[in-house]
């Protein structure tokens, strides 16, 4: 894991188109999920993200942001399902950029109530999202 990590990278290694959004590698090694802007997450968008993540990981742990459209939600069989370990195989710590009130309801309910398995946090732009996983290099 490098120890520089770049909100500003712009670039990307590799990139992997789902129905959802993109999933693509950053040059500073982190995983970031872009969900298109007016969708609703269902559980088979789930099963593609997990393995877009799993091809771009190469067996390694890596930092994972997602950053939501102004409209991204989240079904209930997403919810119920979003803490299982099998989501997080290849996940050092979850860093959410969300854009709606909405949004942060269901960030601090899935990070409060749900519990997921990794350190998760949301932010509200992806340079504070970058810098708090900053930190936790030196973890």
């Amino acid at each position: 894991m490098s120890n520089k990590l770049s909100s500003k990278a712009n670039a990307v290694n590799s990139e992997i188109l789902i129905s959802c959004g993109n999933v693509c590698l950053r040059p500073d090694d982190i995983i970031c999920i872009e969900l298109n802007e007016d969708y609703t997450l269902e559980l088979h968008d789930l099963a593609d993200i997990n393995s877009a993540i799993a091809q771009l990981a190469s067996g390694r742990k890596h930092f994972v942001i997602t950053v939501g459209g102004k409209y991204t939600a989240f079904s209930q069989d997403v919810l119920k399902n979003s803490n299982n370990p099998s989501n997080f195989t290849y996940t050092i710590a979850d860093a959410f950029v969300i854009k709606s009130t909405h949004q942060r309801l269901l960030a601090n309910f899935y990070i409060r109530i749900i519990k997921p398995p990794v350190p998760t946090r949301y932010f509200e732009n992806l340079d504070m999202a970058v810098a708090w996983l900053q930190t936790r290099v030196k973890h």
